[in-house]
């Protein structure tokens, strides 16, 4: 299994007041964990009904999630279909980069 690692900026709260910044942020940490259940759902052949049977989840709700189009998905979700599909969600939060 490839390990897939997410690196975000750090977060200076003070600096960090329009949410639509941290918005940004959490749907692209939804966004790769979803892109990760997706490849591992087609690398298996599963349906999206499959998949939802192993979740508990009906297969619209699946649908809707792994087309990014369910913007209430929580993490918790996420990370339980992961780790269904056997996936280990791992979250890495480092120092930014300086310049070039």
């Amino acid at each position: 299994m490839r390990k897939q690692e997410i690196e975000l900026d750090s977060v200076n709260y003070s600096h960090y007041c329009e949410e639509r910044y941290l918005e940004q942020d959490i749907n692209q940490l939804k966004q790769t964990i979803i892109d990760a259940i997706s490849t591992e759902v087609e690398n298996r052949g599963l349906s999206q009904a499959q998949l939802g049977e192993l979740c508990g989840l009906e297969r619209i709700a699946v649908n809707k999630i792994l087309r990014g189009t369910e913007r209430s998905v929580s993490f918790q979700k996420l990370i339980a279909m992961a780790n269904v599909l056997d996936l280990k969600v791992d979250l890495k939060v480092s120092k930014k980069r300086s310049g070039p």
